[in-house]
């Protein structure tokens, strides 16, 4: 099982980063991939898409929630990912899958809407 070791303040500053950008992703020392493509695991935290969202609010669960999350032995990645279209944040453990095409098929295969390819630095839905 691996540790992870990012403060809580890191993530919050990545939640901070998703409400301006589409997304990002961290590993366990605070790091951000440079290739691949993630995938979300299934569970995770979701924030409405109300005008109530906020950095405060989504501070406050992701406090609640990130200590349960650290010891999860499947935390390759905390990533926060904004969807455009229904303007919901999604705060989940990803994966980095090195084949667009694997990344797909697992994407599917867990119920997720979309991947993220790092090198292009764009949404893929599926």
């Amino acid at each position: 099982m691996r540790h992870i070791t990012i403060p809580a303040e890191r993530l919050i500053a990545l939640a901070l980063y998703s409400l301006v950008n589409e997304g990002a992703s961290l590993d366990a020392d605070g790091a951000e991939p440079v290739s691949g493509y993630m995938v979300a695991r299934q569970g995770g935290l979701v924030f409405d898409s109300t005008p109530d969202v906020s950095v405060e609010k989504i501070a406050a669960r992701i406090k609640e929630h990130v200590d349960s999350m650290r010891f999860n032995p499947y935390a390759d990645y905390f990533g926060i990912w904004r969807d455009n279209e229904t303007g919901k944040v999604y705060f989940d453990i990803s994966e980095n899958v090195a084949m667009s095409e694997d990344a797909i098929r697992l994407a599917k295969v867990r119920g997720q809407k979309a991947i993220w390819d790092v090198s292009q630095n764009k949404e893929i839905r599926v």
